[in-house]
């Protein structure tokens, strides 16, 4: 079994994009195809949990504003870049035979029925993560449905066992998802299958770490992170902690740890709103394909007292909030990752 390699502090964080009005002191793109932008974001909800009883609840929401309403404020902004991924966190299913969970603690089993799949072709969103642990809340039929579901709305997908390539003005991109919990040997395995495909540019999508209570990665976060740079990921994105967590640079690649909740029908108030759209911008320089990236703040909810499942974009104040958040996150990624060895990760069941 391969050994888990020391863990190393980064120097610092990632840089952020400078502002719009501020001058870029670029060369030039080598050619017209530059930049490529991708967007993404964290978990996204469609749905609720199946025990809920509350009246006001995403369904409610949806037979009240349609598909268009959930993702109407951040559209824009995924319109105009050029590829937007998501982590959909659970079944778009009409199953109701959910999947047994043996673990200690709460339980949840997010269901939608396929339809709320419009709810990311609405939006904008072009692609969605399909390694989590809740796509498999209403077994393998729920799953099933679920892709079925995304591909009638012309909305693709990947993660578990599915790769995708994307070629983007002529740049092949390819995407996988996995649990943190993978080992190298499998980490590796995807990024070579997506060579053999062509990308030269390769996103890892994880999920793991400790939910709703620590700002700091894990070990095996931080692991499975680093070993997908160091076999060809340039772009790595984590979720399932539920808030956001810091980003950094390691080697060639840019490392987001955890991007937070999205459009999440999971928790009709959390207590942490924030979250962040991540965009990337490629670009190629005499051959040699880079990335750097911009967080742009935001919240999951348009409404402060309560979540509306209708993210927003944040300014002024607000925005400078959640921007020093990320950077202090960011500056506090510490040897080893999160020191709550009392608690356990969740398997490897994704």
């Amino acid at each position: 079994m391969l050994s888990e390699p020391e863990i190393t502090v980064s120097e610092r964080p990632a840089p952020f994009f400078p502002p719009e009005n501020e001058p870029k002191n670029e060369p030039a793109a080598a050619d017209e195809r530059y930049p490529i932008v991708l967007s993404f974001v964290g978990d996204c909800t469609l749905g609720q949990d199946i025990n809920t009883s509350h009246s006001f609840k995403f369904s409610s929401v949806y037979e009240k504003n349609g598909p268009e309403y959930f993702l109407g404020a951040v559209k824009s902004i995924f319109e105009s870049d050029d590829f937007t991924v998501a982590n959909c966190e659970g079944a778009l299913t009409d199953g109701e035979t959910a999947r047994y969970k043996p673990e200690d603690g709460p339980k949840y089993w997010f269901r939608g029925p396929p339809e709320y799949a419009r709810v990311f072709s609405a939006g904008g969103v072009d692609a969605v993560n399909l390694a989590n642990n809740h796509v498999m809340d209403f077994g393998a039929e729920g799953y099933e449905d679920t892709r079925d579901a995304l591909a009638k709305a012309g909305v693709e997908f990947f993660g578990r066992d599915a790769v995708l390539v994307k070629e983007i003005r002529g740049l092949k991109i390819g995407f996988f998802g996995l649990s943190t919990s993978s080992g190298a040997s499998l980490i590796k395995e995807k990024t070579d299958e997506l060579k053999r495909q062509g990308a030269r540019v390769i996103v890892a999508s994880f999920h793991g770490g400790l939910t709703e209570i620590s700002y700091v990665p894990t070990p095996s976060q931080i692991f499975a992170a680093r070993a997908a740079v160091d076999n060809g990921a340039m772009v790595v994105v984590e979720h399932h902690p539920h808030v956001l967590q810091g980003i950094e640079r390691y080697k060639n690649g840019v490392i987001a740890y955890s991007l937070g909740n999205f459009c999440f029908g999971g928790n009709v108030n959390p207590s942490d709103k924030d979250t962040m759209i991540l965009q990337v911008e490629i670009s190629e320089e005499r051959g040699e394909i880079k990335c750097e990236y911009r967080a742009i703040p935001a919240s999951v909810s348009s409404r402060k007292e309560y979540n509306d499942f209708r993210p927003r974009v944040l300014e002024g104040g607000e925005a400078a909030r959640v921007e020093a958040k990320i950077l202090g996150l960011s500056e506090k990624l510490v040897d080893g990752g999160a020191e709550e060895p009392s608690r356990q990760e969740p398997s490897g069941d994704v």
